[in-house]
């Protein structure tokens, strides 16, 4: 009844790999023809939209394949022995993973190429800004339920 399209019989690596290639020809596309407004307005919501839906799955997924996990293991003494070795794996993977990171970083030194002047203007564009958000922010407590002629009343006093 239903003819199956040919190119959904490709293997599932070349279509992610297909996906990848077109997903870098449209982001080179769009700095060409200078497409910020295309791609904030019409591309970065999708992306959002995917993440959220990402993190929708994957925090489930990952708390239920841990209850399944110790539920069916039946042997309290093997829980033991499973949580030990499942923290020195994870301290294991932790310490590998910060010394990998500090010995590229200290390789590769990438803050050396960025021109200095450069972070200075940064610096002060964003401490305008940072001011800014400040001023906002007391303006804010001030207007808020627990500040009353100056003073600050918390719960832990009540």
């Amino acid at each position: 009844m239903f003819r199956k399209l040919r190119f959904l019989s490709l293997p599932l690596y070349l279509q992610i790999l297909i996906g990848m290639l077109a997903g870098i020809i449209t982001g080179l596309i769009g700095l060409y023809l200078n497409g910020e407004i295309f791609v904030t307005n019409w591309i970065r919501p999708w992306g959002q939209v995917f993440i959220r839906l990402l993190q929708l799955i994957a925090i489930p997924l990952v708390f239920i394949s841990l209850v399944k996990g110790v539920t069916g293991l039946g042997d309290i003494s093997k829980f033991s022995r499973l949580g030990g070795r499942t923290i020195l794996i994870y301290i294991s993977t932790t310490f590998i993973a910060v010394v990998w990171g500090l010995s590229l970083g200290l390789i590769v030194r990438p803050g050396n190429l960025v021109d200095r002047e450069q972070v200075a203007d940064m610096q002060e564009s964003y401490r305008t800004v940072v001011e800014t958000q400040k001023e906002a922010a007391e303006s804010t407590k001030k207007s808020g339920s627990t500040y009353f002629s100056g003073r600050y009343y918390s719960s832990q006093y009540y």
